[in-house]
């Protein structure tokens, strides 16, 4: 974060900005291979997305928790993704 001097941030050197965008690239390859060897992550994403858009919770991340902490998760996950048409 670089700073205008009014609000006393001084920002990173240059050096330190090149290395955080290094780490930054490095986790985003690391994430992105993570997820390439998990597609049923995609598929529960999109399955808890669709099910919170449908459902329209007043609290979604209660929601969200008590939805990921169903005993037959993978079945319930299965059956919405044969109704939305994902699989």
């Amino acid at each position: 974060m670089s700073g205008n001097g009014d609000d006393g941030l001084t920002g990173l050197s240059e050096k330190d900005q090149q290395q955080l965008d290094i780490d930054k690239r490095k986790i985003r390859l690391e994430n992105e291979k993570y997820m390439r060897s998990h597609p049923e992550l995609a598929l529960i994403t999109t399955v808890v997305l669709s099910e919170v858009l449908k459902e329209a919770p007043e609290d979604p991340v209660t929601f969200v928790a008590q939805y990921m902490t169903e005993p037959d998760l993978k079945g319930r996950v299965m059956k919405a993704a044969n109704t939305i048409g994902v699989s």
